[in-house]
């Protein structure tokens, strides 16, 4: 019975090692992987899209948390080597889509995930007219 129950614990003790092993290997990928937009944002989706975008764009920074406003997600966060408050990275509830001042900004969460990231448009240009199209 003891032996059991040693077994029992050092397999349990591995498993949650793993686990932890596994949190500390997460990728903008496995992030992403169960995120559907096509009925919405869910509070954790809006933080997966965030943490991957942070592991992805964010070199020096530190991503803590989500907040909720009308129309979207807000990022709340640190960027560079002073932990400068992050203003205005936003995550559309309804598309995905983000608004970032930090990085390139995306039409949809898997964006990030091309190989041409220089390529997609930046929170700049999402200024004036192209706003209107960022929340339709």
């Amino acid at each position: 019975m003891k032996a059991s129950a040693l077994l029992f614990a050092s397999l349990f003790t591995s498993g949650a090692a793993l686990a932890q092993v596994a949190d500390n290997l997460a990728t903008p990928a496995s992030l992403l992987r169960y995120v559907d937009t096509t009925d919405g944002v869910s509070r954790s989706e809006a933080n997966d899209i965030a943490e991957a975008y942070f592991l992805r764009h964010v070199g020096c920074g530190n991503y803590s948390g989500i907040a909720e406003s009308a129309d979207s997600w807000v990022v709340e966060g640190e960027f560079g080597y002073t932990g400068a408050p992050i203003r205005g990275f936003l995550i559309n509830k309804k598309t995905g889509a983000i608004a970032s001042p930090v990085g390139p900004s995306y039409a949809h969460p898997g964006d990030m995930l091309g190989s041409n990231s220089s390529s997609k448009p930046t929170a700049q240009s999402l200024r004036g007219w192209a706003v209107a199209e960022f929340w339709s």
